[in-house]
């Protein structure tokens, strides 16, 4: 084993990582507050909600939310393995990942279609009726639709438990002498890391058209392919020497194919069928464009972030602890605070500031109340403090 494998097997804190999961998270609060506009009280139009330019970017900005997530989880796979055994490994995820699951699946995926359900006056009823009641629908009258409908964001840990257990022989693999000199060799590949656009590509014309529903066969096609990414990307250093020299490339071409497709959109082409996936030469260019778009813009990403984001703060350190549970949490925040702030005569754009802003507030509280993140306040306060007195003026 030669000296650069040795070396690119210690373990280095990426800071960048949690800032870009904090991103991350809150697209993806802003996502759902949107999406809130036709879960609930679907009856009723919300001008300013309802355009073209949502029905085409929304998707999009979702898919790339998630693909962040996915290349992330990926490349803290890579790190978990050097400090665990395969069985230590196994044995977090069913911790970290298949218990928040099924105690998400009790609690939190009812509250989630009890809510849904009374606002659209499809259930009449107590809450607390109502549990025994989804349950037995699901469990034993083997309703399984009812999970597809109303799981939301506990989708996200289902998926990632799975593609954790799945891909480990081939991590494990991956890990070896052999696969680190396997890995190294993306360098000789034309175009180099934007080569790994095309298997991503062809996945998603090949499946999207026949499976178009989100977090449907083509979608989780794309995410493993992009959780093993994420893997690879950090195996060595050759590979980080490679982003660091691409990621000016992806950046501006991740530019051209955004500005594309929004110029396109300017021009009214970018309307109804044209989103819609098919095996059609016009569908195609659209997807790849959006598939070469989403992938280069994540290669920029990390650039950036291991340029200008790799540094800590006592702030950081708050949200690299809690962030998974404001993930586990945020979205039943989110349907009770659109529940009860949607039946008020507001303007769209009011009523989503409303929702965002308090549901951001009370996933936050409700985090360090219900003692997930104990050190939580004392983090933010430390931070404020320390930033007041770094714009204090000197003696």
């Amino acid at each position: 084993m030669n000296t650069v494998y040795k070396e690119a097997q210690k373990t280095q804190r990426l800071y960048y990582f949690d800032w870009l999961r904090t991103l991350a998270f809150m697209f993806v609060v802003l996502i759902h507050c949107v999406e809130m506009f036709h879960d609930l009280y679907q009856a009723r139009n919300a001008p300013g909600l309802q355009s073209d330019a949502l029905a085409a970017f929304l998707p999009a900005l979702a898919q790339w939310c998630m693909a962040l997530y996915f290349l992330l989880a990926g490349a803290s796979t890579w790190f978990a393995l050097k400090r665990k055994s395969p069985a230590e490994f196994v044995r977090e995820r069913f911790s970290r990942l298949f218990m928040p699951l099924a105690l998400g699946f009790v609690l939190l995926f009812p509250l989630q279609a009890y809510v849904t359900m009374v606002s659209n006056n499809s259930y009449q009823g107590s809450l607390f009726a109502f549990y025994p009641y989804f349950l037995s629908e699901i469990l034993l009258r083997g309703k399984l639709y009812l999970i597809i409908l109303y799981i939301h964001h506990l989708w996200f840990l289902a998926y990632l438990f799975g593609f954790s257990l799945l891909t480990l022989p081939l991590c494990l693999l991956l890990r070896s002498a052999r696969g680190w000199a396997w890995t190294a060799r993306l360098g000789n590949f034309p175009g180099g890391l934007l080569t790994l656009a095309f298997p991503l590509l062809l996945t998603r014309l090949t499946l999207l058209p026949a499976f178009p529903e989100y977090c449907s066969l083509a979608d989780a096609s794309c995410w493993l392919l992009i959780y093993m990414y994420g893997y690879v990307l950090f195996a060595n250093s050759t590979i980080q020497q490679m982003l660091r020299q691409q990621g000016r490339q992806a950046l501006a071409l991740s530019v051209l194919c955004s500005g594309t497709l929004l110029t396109l959109w300017c021009m009214g082409l970018l309307r109804g069928e044209l989103l819609i996936p098919r095996y059609t030469l016009n569908s195609t260019l659209y997807q790849a464009t959006q598939c070469i778009a989403l992938w280069s813009s994540l290669i920029a990403l990390l650039m950036l972030g291991s340029t200008h984001m790799n540094r800590t703060c006592p702030l950081l350190k708050y949200s690299s602890s809690a962030s998974f549970h404001w993930y586990l949490l945020h979205f039943p925040i989110v349907v009770i605070s659109a529940y009860y702030i949607l039946r008020l005569p507001l303007p769209a754009w009011c009523a989503f500031s409303l929702i965002g802003a308090s549901s951001f507030l009370a996933t936050f509280l409700l985090t360090d109340l219900m003692a997930l993140h104990r050190q939580g306040l004392r983090q933010v306060y430390s931070s404020l403090s320390s930033f007041q007195l770094a714009i204090s003026p000197s003696e």
